[in-house]
C-alpha cells in the first residue's frame, strides 16, 4: 500500500463526516480531491455516504474530479450510487454523465 496516496487526510474526513463547510474550504485552499483512500477519491466517498450536497460542490471542480473514474473495485461513482440505493444521486450523476459525449457505456438507469 502506498501511504502517500491511500490515506486518510482532512479533505477525506469532512467527506466522511458530510462537513462541506470544512470540505469547501480545504478544496479552496489546494485539498486534492484525487487523493484515494482505500481505493477511493473524493467523489466515490460522497457517492457512498449518499451526501448529494458534497457530490455537488466535488463536481464543481470541474477537471479534478470524474465521473468515469473507478475505484478499486472498479465501480465509478454512478456504479457506487445505484449499488447502495442512492437512486436520486444516480439519476444526478446519469444525467450528467450523459451530457458527456466521452462517456460510450450503456446505462443501468432504464432497469431502475
Amino acid at each position: 500500500m502506498d501511504c502517500a496516496t491511500d490515506s486518510s487526510s482532512p479533505l477525506t474526513e469532512a467527506i466522511i463526516h458530510n462537513n462541506i463547510e470544512v470540505a469547501s474550504h480545504l478544496l479552496a485552499n489546494g485539498a486534492d480531491p484525487k487523493r484515494t483512500i482505500e481505493g477511493n477519491n473524493a467523489l466515490h466517498l460522497a457517492t457512498s455516504g449518499g451526501n448529494e450536497d458534497m457530490c455537488a460542490l466535488l463536481l464543481t471542480l470541474n477537471d479534478s474530479v470524474s465521473l468515469h473514474v473507478p475505484n478499486s473495485a472498479g465501480l465509478t461513482p454512478f456504479d457506487i450510487s445505484v449499488e447502495r440505493g442512492y437512486l436520486s444521486l444516480a439519476e444526478t450523476l446519469h444525467n450528467l454523465r450523459s451530457d458527456d459525449p466521452s462517456d460510450q457505456r450503456e446505462s443501468p438507469m432504464s432497469s431502475l
